[in-house]
């Protein structure tokens, strides 16, 4: 069951903060799934999601660039 968006849509503000949620959960998302492949073994699919991750966050605030950085040095496996 979905939101219901507000008279007119979502636009500015509103819209960037529910892109940046969204975008924050989905890179979550494939970090965790490459720490679960790595916990497993499975360097395939964790170099995969690992890439995804880093790609997604190539541009990410200089707070969290040591994030990616760790996240594509395990990729490079």
């Amino acid at each position: 069951m979905g939101v219901p968006l507000p008279a007119g849509g979502l636009q500015g503000p509103a819209l960037r903060t529910l892109i940046e949620r969204g975008l924050r959960s989905w890179a979550a998302s494939l970090r965790r799934l490459g720490e679960l492949y790595d916990a497993n073994g499975n360097t395939a699919k964790l170099i995969e999601y690992y890439q995804k991750f880093t790609g997604l966050w190539r541009d990410a605030d200089p707070e969290l660039q040591p994030k990616v950085c760790g996240r594509r040095r395990a990729s490079m496996r």
